[in-house]
Parts: structure tokens; sequence; C-alpha cells
């Protein structure tokens, strides 16, 4: 039976890209066949994950915020989100074929 574990839990918001982190599952093996273990966690990868959303789907990210909905708290992807938003009023539309 597995209990109900906190790191495990996370919240979704409508319209946003929920990350809750990636789950990963590790086997241990024991000194004999009956005593292997699992450990399973939850690690928050949002950084590497935001890299790959952008080189595989960055139509996406433009539609959509991408925010980290695990246990912890985190202010990564909000701070790269601002970041981003500053950017994009800063730098002005360029049409394209044309330089500034």
């Amino acid at each position: 039976m597995i209990d109900r574990d906190p790191e495990f839990e996370f919240e979704i918001e409508a319209g946003k890209l929920n990350y809750p982190g990636q789950f990963v599952v590790r086997r241990y093996r024991g000194p004999s066949r009956f005593s292997n273990t699992l450990l399973i966690r939850n690690v928050n990868r949002a950084g590497m994950t935001l890299r790959a959303l952008r080189k595989s789907f960055s139509s996406i990210l433009q539609k959509f915020k991408l925010v980290y909905a695990g246990e912890s708290e985190d202010g990564f992807l909000e701070h790269y989100s601002r970041v981003v938003e500053e950017l994009a009023k800063a730098v002005p539309d360029v049409e394209e074929g044309h330089e500034p």
C-alpha cells in the first residue's frame, strides 16, 4: 500500500502548461533476487524541461505560460516568464527581412 505523499501532489491551473516535476524511478538490486527496492522521487528539472520545450514545442510556449505545479515553492519559471515579457516589450517588432 502506498500512503499519500505531498511530494507527488500538484496543482493544475487552467489555460497554462503545468509542470509538476519529473518522476524518477530507480531500482536497487539487493544481494538476492528477492531483495530489490524501488525508489520513486519527484524532481524539479524545470530549466531542462524548459530548454527541451523551447527546442521542440516553441509554438506551444508562445501560447501558454509554463508554471511549476509541484509541491515546493519555485520561482524560476515565474522569473523566466517575467523576463521574457519585459524583453518582448523592450524590443520593437522587426518586419521580416528588415534590420532594426
